[in-house]
């Protein structure tokens, strides 16, 4: 669905949790001020750290002028859901401070979908700077609020370029036959 319909929104898709960095989003767009994109976050709702209140209503409390106006929760969604929202989206971000590979990424690079992403996801690897997406230094609100910004000043020829870079990144480098021989590989030298 790369010729899908561009919303001029941003998307987080996963938990709304402490390490998927919702926080670190909140105070990148918060630096943004008038300049901070409108944001989708979907995802299922969890229990803030004292598991007394959750994650979203800290979150209300703790960034009022961000959270629930400029990010905005929408509850988890169906797979074709999520798909159709990545593959509309103007860019996604994955904040997260860490992540062990963060499939949605790589899922809106597939997309043809701008990418910006933590270096504390895995999928981070796949991106090359400026080239097919953009990467910011995990917890580093200033790292997020400038990829924010260069991505935001992209024209929209750049912008498609970059996504199609990314897509084809994924194509490459996730292609199911070259993992499964450099996994073989892997075996056989050991």
């Amino acid at each position: 669905e790369a010729t899908a319909q561009r919303t001029r929104r941003g998307l987080v898709v996963g938990r709304v949790q402490r390490w998927k960095g919702p926080e670190v989003l909140c105070q990148a767009l918060r630096l943004l001020g008038d300049r901070a994109p409108p944001i989708d976050w979907v995802g299922r709702d969890t229990p803030y750290e004292s598991r007394d209140i959750k994650t979203s209503d800290y979150l209300c409390q703790t960034w009022p002028d961000i959270w629930g106006k400029v990010v905005t929760q929408q509850p988890q969604q169906p797979f074709e859901q999520t798909a159709r929202l990545q593959a509309q989206a103007a860019f996604m971000v994955v904040p997260s401070l860490w992540d062990t590979f963060n499939f949605t990424c790589v899922e809106a690079m597939g997309a043809g979908t701008p990418v910006i992403c933590s270096s504390g996801a895995g999928a981070s690897e796949l991106i090359v700077d400026g080239v097919n997406g953009f990467a910011f230094e995990n917890g580093n609100a200033e790292s997020l609020a400038a990829a924010i910004e260069r991505m935001l000043s992209l024209s929209d020829t750049v912008r498609k370029e970059l996504a199609e870079a990314g897509r084809q990144t994924v194509l490459r480098e996730l292609n199911p036959a070259s993992v499964c021989r450099q996994r073989l590989a892997a075996y056989e030298n050991v």
